[in-house]
């Protein structure tokens, strides 16, 4: 082939490569400020609200540190989202987390020995604190550098109980994580169901099908026979395959409370729902409090207060020091019956004025 023919061709494969990044771009830039600016009525533009989110932190020291995400939809979890020939980042790709880093661990502890040696220090000594560590996000991080991690945790912990929020999007990938990583419950969240038949489902599926999913008093001819047969009288049961139980949660940190996608009286039923389903379960602070909206695990700066006040027709705690403007943000939801067959709540979001009826 000549010379020039060869150079043209080169330039329009190059060219059609930049138009599909470009257009990808175009789309994921337009995602997020739809999101951001419009959806969450955040249109102000502003230095503490830019028109996207910056990509980077810069530090006093003059280091500029590459911000740590997930990809939406991601079609292989497996794969680190900054590696190279990737281009993620680069055609924001990723919903980026703007109080955490992206850290370059490679492959394999040589690829860069110092960082894998500290992060390996740290997570033996929270091992060695703690019963159990969750795993935020635990598909954002490559398989190599957890399975090296928790392998050196468990030789310090070997009972450590791994829960993980793995969100992979197919029933095979999470059989990975968990037998790569020895994951012993995945987490899952009522708050996901759009419909009373998407919440049944999950409770049917979390907790271990149609005969117990949800609880309910055993029948005492089984505790009866455990107690007569011995162990090496009772029949071998050939072992089969089980989805790995789940740690089922009314609402997470990263859900919207019922009262801003479902409505405020369904929180407690949703909570029983949850509560009666045959699995572990859990929930976050603020769900029992009933609060409009989540507190931000990242912004939120008020600590605790040790004082709780009292009153005729509510117990509260108050955050931050001296503040009763924000009493709203851990006031106990006040219940109580005002005429046979009616039960009514209250709450400080509004002063305690307006009662919303529980069916």
């Amino acid at each position: 082939m000549a010379w020039p023919e060869t150079v043209k061709s080169l330039n329009t494969w190059l060219l059609n490569r930049f138009e599909k990044h470009l257009a990808d771009i175009t789309k994921n830039l337009e995602g997020d400020i739809r999101y951001q600016k419009l959806e969450k009525h955040k249109s102000t533009i502003s230095a503490g609200n830019p028109l996207v989110k910056s990509y980077f932190h810069h530090l006093q020291n003059g280091s500029t540190l590459l911000c740590n995400g997930f990809i939406l939809h991601n079609q292989d979890v497996t794969r680190d989202i900054a590696e190279k020939q990737q281009w993620n980042y680069f055609r924001r790709c990723v919903v980026v987390w703007s109080d955490s880093v992206k850290l370059r661990y490679g492959g394999k502890p040589q690829d860069c020995p110092r960082l894998w040696q500290r992060m390996e220090q740290y997570v033996v000594s929270m091992a060695r604190i703690f019963k159990g560590f969750r795993l935020d996000n635990a598909h954002g991080t490559a398989l190599a550098v957890s399975d090296y991690l928790l392998t050196q945790a468990r030789k310090a912990n070997p009972t450590l109980l791994l829960i993980a929020e793995l969100f992979t999007g197919s029933a095979d990938l999470d059989a990975l994580y968990v037998s790569r990583l020895g994951i012993n419950l995945l987490i899952r969240e009522a708050m996901t169901a759009r419909t009373p038949r998407d919440l049944s489902s999950l409770v049917y599926c979390y907790g271990n099908g149609e005969v117990r999913s949800v609880g309910c008093i055993e029948p005492c001819a089984e505790h009866a026979e455990s107690l007569i047969v011995r162990p090496y009288e009772q029949p071998t049961t050939l072992l089969v395959p089980t989805a790995t139980p789940a740690l089922f949660y009314d609402c997470t940190h990263d859900n919207a409370t019922p009262a801003q996608v479902r409505t405020a009286m369904d929180a407690l039923p949703n909570a029983a729902i949850v509560c009666f389903t045959n699995s572990a379960v859990a929930s976050t602070r603020g769900y029992d409090e009933l609060l409009p909206a989540q507190l931000s695990t990242a912004k939120e700066m008020r600590l605790y207060r040790l004082t709780i006040e009292q009153s005729e027709d509510c117990a509260s705690t108050v955050l931050g020091k001296d503040s009763p403007s924000i009493a709203i943000i851990m006031e106990y939801g006040n219940v109580w019956e005002e005429e046979v067959g009616k039960v009514e709540i209250r709450g400080s979001w509004d002063g305690w004025q307006q009662a919303v009826e529980l069916q």
